[in-house]
């Protein structure tokens, strides 16, 4: 309504122009605010609403054509009546007011837009004029995150209403709980070294120039005499429409730090023979609405079930009003609630519990159980390292299934995880800063990649590791760790020839994802619909046109490059994976992967896993 409001008053505004033709008021697509766009591309918005129902004569065009004749309507409306004619000429005829009480929250967007009428109709009454100061107005407003008005709530919602109790005012409930009623008075406004007040004017505080120090004034104690009364009253009167709201029961709480000085500060009343409390003791009762409840209870006579010592008013001896004080501190709490355990399970000892039968909508919303709790402790997105078990043998994929268990029954040895349980710990915690060989390894994958598909020297790799170093993209004492002569070695084999002799067909560091069905992962997983994403990073492979060979650097250390045990075992930790990544590769590429390499770098070895 506001971008409306915008529109009438100028309609070369683009931004409000899109929102209300994307809005319900005219109902426009995205592709056809995009049409109406490019038959004007260089001028503003409206001038390409204009050109485009000039020269078309479609349904969009006819939608176009209706606006702009409603928008010059308005436009004339603005000029000659009310804002608040306006507004209700709009709802009128766009139906508006009624479209939004079918929306999310439609009682306040109904609210605010009852409110906006009323707002221009005080606004109009005021000395300010015009549709653009309004629209100003109300924009300020909505940067402060406020709505216009509270929503109307009928008699007949069955919920609980929060409110002040100024909004309260001619209101009643049959509840009602009054909050916090010992929050202190706010009094700053008596506290400065200046007072003012309408009829009696201005009030100062003498200091003296020599000692500094303060002395108040007879006007200055005048003038906060009467502001501390209207202070007062208003407090007053604010008491009396909360005790009055309620209709059957009325719940006023507050806190104190101790009850004995509580009684004794209420019993500073119980002397005063007059019904109504006199100015002074009202005075004294200053700080909060129940140091004034207080001392208005102390002369009744059901105070003195709470404090023996309380005087009854002789009026008040035959008074039908009931009241009842409850005083709680945690320890109370704490053993209220263990009598009430303990009569449970003397009930359940008994055989004493009530065996009326739960309706069964009641039982199956008690019963209720989440029907994709296995989805919750399970990660839906996992990487290739944390399943590639499962891929090492594609033949017998049944037995290569991970057993699904809960997050209560998994035990910590298990070696597949499900859901991530810790965080890695900050470098600033760890207490030794060796050098690791995941850091290595990580490093050399970096130089490797970086590295330009030519015959590398020992030169050439220093300069690139430099420039990594000096960019912080690799640790000074992990590159001092790496191994020159197993880069320097793999480009010298014929894999490594044929990368630099086929370097445009060469992809390296290629993520990939891939959906699994869960139940393909999990051993009699519940839900079949489910599946994972499986996410990697393939060190890089061939593409040639009808085949593709696929790489992969590994720099595990192998103490004896000849030791065929420690050789096979290498392979078998990563088949896996490459089988995984073979397997992505084939999907997504629609090519066979004819060649699998593993990069043995330390052990300075090539294995062909599909031969």
């Amino acid at each position: 309504m506001i971008s409306l409001l915008q529109l009438i008053d100028n309609p070369y505004q683009d931004i409000p122009l899109a929102a209300v033709l994307r809005s319900p008021i005219v109902g426009l697509i995205e592709p056809e605010l995009a049409q109406i766009r490019l038959a004007d591309r260089t001028h503003t918005y409206y001038d390409a609403v204009l050109a485009y129902q000039t020269a078309n004569q479609n349904e969009l065009a006819d939608k176009l054509r209706h606006f702009n004749d409603q928008l010059e309507l308005w436009r004339e409306l603005a000029r000659r009546s009310s804002i608040t004619d306006l507004l209700w000429e709009i709802y009128l005829q766009t139906g508006y007011l009624e479209y939004v009480a079918g929306l999310p929250a439609g009682a306040q967007r109904q609210a605010n837009l009852y409110a906006l009428a009323d707002r221009a109709k005080a606004y109009e009454q005021s000395s300010f004029r015009g549709l653009y100061q309004f629209v100003r107005f109300i924009e300020k407003m909505q940067e402060k995150d406020k709505d216009l008005a509270e929503p109307v709530i009928s008699s007949s919602d069955n919920a609980v209403r929060v409110m002040t109790i100024h909004a309260s005012k001619g209101l009643e409930f049959p509840i009602v709980f009054l909050l916090d009623m010992t929050k202190q008075f706010n009094l700053q406004d008596l506290k400065k070294r200046y007072a003012f007040e309408e009829k009696l004017g201005a009030g100062i505080r003498y200091m003296d120039p020599d000692t500094r120090v303060l002395y108040d004034t007879l006007p200055y104690q005048a003038i906060k005499s009467a502001k501390q009364n209207k202070l007062l009253s208003e407090e007053m009167r604010k008491l009396y429409v909360g005790l009055t709201r309620a209709e059957q029961k009325l719940f006023i709480i507050g806190s104190y730090k101790n009850k004995e000085d509580t009684l004794k500060n209420w019993s500073e009343a119980s002397e005063q023979t007059e019904l109504v409390l006199e100015p002074t003791t009202r005075l004294k009762g200053k700080n909060s609405l129940m140091s004034w409840i207080g001392l208005s209870l102390m002369r009744h006579p059901l105070m003195q079930n709470y404090f023996a010592e309380a005087t009854i008013l002789s009026e008040l001896k035959n008074s039908d009003s009931q009241f009842a004080i409850t005083w709680m501190n945690q320890q109370s709490l704490l053993e209220k609630r263990q009598r009430l355990i303990a009569q449970e399970n003397d009930a359940a000892e008994n055989n004493d519990v009530d065996q009326t039968p739960l309706s069964p909508a009641l039982k199956a919303r008690l019963d209720y159980r989440y029907p994709f709790k296995e989805s919750t402790q399970t990660t839906s997105y996992q990487s290739v390292s944390e399943i590639k078990r499962l891929f090492e043998d594609p033949d017998d994929t049944f037995d290569a299934k991970l057993v699904w268990e809960s997050n209560e029954t998994r035990g910590l040895n298990r070696q597949f995880r499900y859901t991530q349980d810790t965080l890695a710990e900050p470098r600033f915690l760890q207490k030794t800063q060796q050098v690791s060989a995941a850091a290595i390894g990580t490093a050399t994958h970096y130089l490797l990649q970086l590295l330009p598909l030519e015959m590398p020297t020992t030169e050439s790799i220093q300069a690139l590791l430099d420039e990594l170093v000096k960019k912080r993209l690799v640790d000074q004492k992990v590159a001092k760790k790496i191994d020159f002569s197993a880069i320097l070695w793999f480009f010298e084999t014929e894999l490594g020839k044929e990368l630099i002799k086929q370097k445009a067909h060469v992809k390296r560091e290629q993520p990939f994802s891939m959906l699994l069905p869960a139940e393909r992962v999990f051993e009699q997983y519940p839900n079949e619909e489910d599946e994972l994403l499986i996410h990697g990073i393939v060190d890089g492979y061939i593409e040639l046109s009808t085949t593709i060979q696929l790489y992969d650097f590994k720099t595990d250390f192998i103490l004896d490059r000849n030791d065929e045990t420690a050789i096979d075992a290498v392979i078998q930790k990563y088949r896996g994976q490459l089988n995984l990544y073979q397997q992505a590769l084939t999907e997504s590429l629609e090519k066979p992967v004819t060649d699998v390499f593993l990069v043995l770098l330390s052990a300075k070895k090539i294995i062909n896993i599909n031969k």
